[in-house]
């Protein structure tokens, strides 16, 4: 994945809880991004959620992001969706390795370790996936991963992450997933910054 320069992507990241006062969340995105500088992707991914669409890009270590009229700026090597970065760095210290095969892919399933989620922001927070929003660890936090690598390139075709955490009530789970299919590998990607965005107060 580190020959990566630049790739689209489309999926789904899907909340459920079986708490009811949690209500069912599912948010499907679209992004395209220039990963030349695998610390600082330049993406632009649209988000979809209710009917309502929300711009987000990222430029030089931060994501900016379109909402309510007006642009936020956070801090964050993430562009709201999987880089090939992320993907690395979720298999180091992989717990439980599976991997089973056909003729055109394999088939990778791991736990990802606890420690890894407290360095990746893969949700574009600015923050630790592993981290709630007071910025300490969250109790009970496991994420597990499936990704299909193709024989005869070697890069990821699809992933899913599956991150599970107690209720707040402890009395079940709320479990979130993030699926994804990669696709247009070092293919030309035409990511325009709006004017104004790199202005935008930090939040």
């Amino acid at each position: 994945m580190n020959s990566v320069k630049s790739l689209k992507e489309a999926g789904s990241n899907v909340m459920t809880s079986q708490d009811a006062s949690i209500p069912y969340q599912k948010v499907t995105f679209t992004s395209e991004m220039d990963t030349t500088d695998p610390a600082k992707p330049l993406s632009h991914t649209v988000l979809r959620r209710s009917g309502k669409v929300v711009d987000t890009y990222s430029q030089g270590g931060f994501l900016y992001t379109f909402q309510d009229g007006k642009w936020q700026k956070v801090k964050s090597s993430s562009t709201s969706s999987l880089t090939p970065a992320d993907l690395v760095a979720l298999t180091e210290e992989a717990e439980k390795p599976r991997v089973s095969s056909t003729s055109a892919s394999y088939r990778v399933t791991f736990d990802v370790n606890a420690k890894t989620l407290d360095k990746l922001d893969l949700l574009g927070t600015g923050a630790p996936s592993g981290t709630g929003a007071r910025g300490v660890a969250v109790p009970g936090l496991r994420m597990s991963a499936v990704y299909t690598i193709a024989r005869d390139t070697e890069l990821v075709q699809a992933a899913s992450l599956t991150m599970s955490m107690p209720d707040v009530t402890s009395e079940g789970n709320t479990t979130g997933t993030l699926s994804a299919t990669l696709f247009d590998y070092n293919k030309p990607v035409n990511v325009m910054i709006p004017a104004g965005v790199k202005s935008a107060p930090v939040k």
